[in-house]
């Protein structure tokens, strides 16, 4: 489904427009001025990103941690654990704090994902 975006005048803002890169999205207006930005298209979050670590993390730490999470009924307080004791300790701080990354880690093992995401990481 593509989204329209009609304005008339769009004046005196940082950004006009954002929107994702690969937004299906219709864009029409008639008037930027004295915005920093007129139209930004972004690139999706990475998965890092996603997770509350910074996007230089580096992509093995996250595999290792996923490995000792590949056993059935793990609790969230495991899960935490493992963080807590991975090098991926060393990056909190700089994009979240143990209990964000906890949560999103915990989403991704409740809903099963930890293995397909294993094949998708680049190492």
């Amino acid at each position: 489904m593509q989204n329209k975006i009609t304005v008339d005048t769009i004046v005196g803002c940082g950004t006009a427009i954002s929107a994702p890169a690969d937004a299906n999205i219709e864009i029409s207006v008639t008037t930027i001025a004295g915005c920093q930005k007129a139209i930004e298209l972004r690139d999706p979050p990475s998965l890092m990103e996603s997770l509350g670590l910074p996007s230089d993390t580096s992509p093995s730490l996250l595999s290792d941690l996923f490995r000792q999470l590949q056993k059935p009924n793990l609790s969230q307080d495991y899960v935490s654990s493992c963080i807590g004791q991975s090098k991926l300790r060393e990056f909190l701080g700089a994009g979240a704090d143990i209990s964000t990354v906890t949560a999103a880690i915990w989403n991704l093992y409740q809903s099963n994902l930890v293995q397909a995401i294993l094949k998708a990481i680049p190492l």
